[in-house]
């Protein structure tokens, strides 16, 4: 029996989006100043409520502009950013 990771292909293909993602953010750092006002816009959409991961996205928006190489380098694949990403998915 086989002991492959069921998630090792959908992996492969998130980890290459977020690479481009870095790419592109490294070229054009405002970018991170597009998502921080899409989530000011959720946040008053939903009468100032902020979901605890739009939280933490937000947090990670005002740490990659203090330090842009650090946020490019982790090719958003550190344990946090990957739960973002699927915690992401799962908003309404």
């Amino acid at each position: 029996m086989s002991n492959c990771n069921p998630h090792a292909h959908i992996d492969a293909i998130n980890l290459a989006l977020d690479q481009a993602t870095a790419a592109k953010i490294r070229e054009r750092p405002e970018l991170i100043e597009v998502g921080k006002a899409n989530l000011r816009r959720w946040t008053e959409q939903d009468a100032g409520f902020i979901h605890p991961v739009h939280a933490e996205w937000l947090d990670s928006f005002d740490a990659a502009v203090k330090r842009i190489e650090t946020f490019s380098d982790l090719h958003l694949r550190t344990v946090l950013l990957a739960r973002l990403r699927i915690s992401s998915e799962q908003m309404p």
